[in-house]
């Protein structure tokens, strides 16, 4: 596994986790350091939108000991890629719902697809329809273009519905 850099914190102004400079953009790892970011980090240019709400409130349950959330989920854990980042990294988890035929999926939406034995884990920014039918462009969150293919729904395996950070 790669070894991460990291700068320490002297004086900068922080905002919601972000810190923000001139030219350049960091994010805090929780322990008084700042990790570099795709520079520049522009919070309203890379805001696509937030991803369809899958889960309803009926269906999450809440105790002492566990949370639970009705219905036919998964699990899944990052390389260290960075490209979501800072939506999610390395050591965060998500949970995801299985996406099949009749899955509608929308603009915002953060899939997980399969491309040759890779699994990827980026966010719809546009939905399209060309002579083969309907296809996705994703991007990560920490890249600046695209990912350079279509990508079709039935490459799709499942969609995020929770973040655990």
């Amino acid at each position: 596994m790669p070894v991460k850099e990291y700068i320490p914190i002297v004086t900068i102004l922080i905002l919601s986790g972000i810190i923000i400079g001139q030219n350049i953009a960091f994010m805090t790892d929780g322990f008084g350091f700042i990790r570099n970011v795709e520079q520049p980090y522009n919070l309203t240019k890379h805001y696509i939108g937030t991803p369809y709400p899958r889960v309803t409130e009926d269906m999450i349950s809440v105790s002492k000991i566990k949370a639970c959330i009705d219905g036919n989920y998964e699990w899944a854990s990052f390389t260290d890629t960075g490209s979501m980042f800072p939506t999610f990294d390395y050591g965060h988890f998500v949970i995801q719902k299985t996406v099949d035929e009749d899955t509608k999926l929308y603009v915002g939406d953060i899939v997980t697809y399969k491309l040759e034995d890779n699994m990827i884990i980026h966010r719809v920014i546009k939905i399209k329809n060309d002579s083969r039918g309907l296809y996705y462009t994703v991007k990560g969150d920490n890249i600046k273009q695209p990912d350079p293919f279509k990508v079709r729904h039935d490459m799709i395996e499942r969609v995020v519905v929770a973040v655990i950070y």
